[in-house]
């Protein structure tokens, strides 16, 4: 009997080492761990090695999520250098799908809505760095936004307001002062300004709005803005402007929503040292998500 016994114990320690050696182990005995096919199975957690991460410690904790056969899936949550979260991210067959969250490094959610295709669909927000939502909007199947569209100043005041069909502007969007009086109120058709149908309004028409959040200063309506000055590009105020390639009306460099100087929505056209358009980047929250190349 204990010679059975003995036999059994031998074959199971057999068993366990064949099983272990087709396994890589890094950290601990149930993370990061590939299969005898050199495929990364199960949970996974990335660690700072080397220096291989800007801003983060050795060894500092980076990212984590789970593998199935080598493939991304389920949520991953990726960190900043100061260990808050950085962004949760749904996967499935490696690829970004489901729902999707973006962190400032404050901590306070910056933008979240759910990936198709690398596309973002459905209703999608993003916020200002002091939790009053920016973006109200809703996409479409395609990744195109469709239906209204919303947007908000800091202190939670209206921007902007339309609708949208097939990514473009169509009928009237109204535009607001920071103070929630009616600015303009501009007709798209497909896209297209109509200047003849545009209405624009002085802050003689503030209305009163809700409160803004504890320890949002409002601004003066009175007061004097004095426009910031882009050596290249001239005068770009906040709001919906369009600039163009070395002064050239025939040529738009950027058309969208720009906050301090800077597109945060909309297109851009890249051209060459002679002035032939070669791409356009489609920018979303300050962000390129789309490039498609000029032949």
């Amino acid at each position: 009997m204990k010679k059975h016994t003995v036999l059994i114990i031998f074959i199971a320690l057999l068993s366990f080492q064949g099983f272990a050696q087709g396994f890589e182990m890094y950290k601990g005995d149930t993370v990061n761990m590939k299969d005898a096919q050199d495929q990364k199975q199960g949970r996974w957690i990335v660690f700072n090695k080397g220096g291989a991460f800007a801003g983060f410690a050795e060894n500092q904790v980076v990212e984590d999520g789970n593998y199935l056969s080598g493939k991304k899936v389920g949520i991953w949550k990726r960190y900043y250098p100061n260990g808050r979260l950085k962004s949760e991210l749904a996967f499935a067959n490696n690829a970004p799908s489901g729902s999707a969250k973006f962190y400032y490094e404050s901590g306070r959610i910056q933008e979240e809505g759910n990936w198709k295709d690398r596309k973002w669909v459905g209703n999608y927000k993003y916020y200002h760095e002091n939790g009053v939502l920016y973006y109200d909007w809703e996409f479409n199947t395609e990744g195109k936004r469709e239906g209204p569209q919303k947007y908000y100043f800091p202190n939670g005041n209206p921007m902007y307001e339309g609708d949208w069909r097939e990514g473009k502007e169509t009928g009237v969007l109204k535009e607001y002062y920071e103070n929630g009086s009616l600015k303009a109120e501009k007709y798209f058709n497909d896209g297209k300004l109509d200047p003849g149908n545009t209405k624009n309004f002085d802050l003689g028409n503030a209305v009163e709005r809700p409160k803004a959040p504890t320890g949002y200063i409002q601004p003066d309506p009175n007061a004097k803005v004095e426009k910031e000055i882009n050596k290249e590009l001239g005068s770009i105020p906040d709001g919906q402007f369009t600039t163009y390639f070395k002064g050239d009306k025939s040529k738009v460099d950027k058309d969208g929503i720009f906050k301090n100087k800077v597109l945060i929505e909309g297109k851009q056209n890249i051209y060459d040292g002679g002035g032939k358009l070669i791409k356009t980047n489609t920018i979303r929250g300050g962000k390129v998500v789309d490039t498609k190349s000029i032949k």
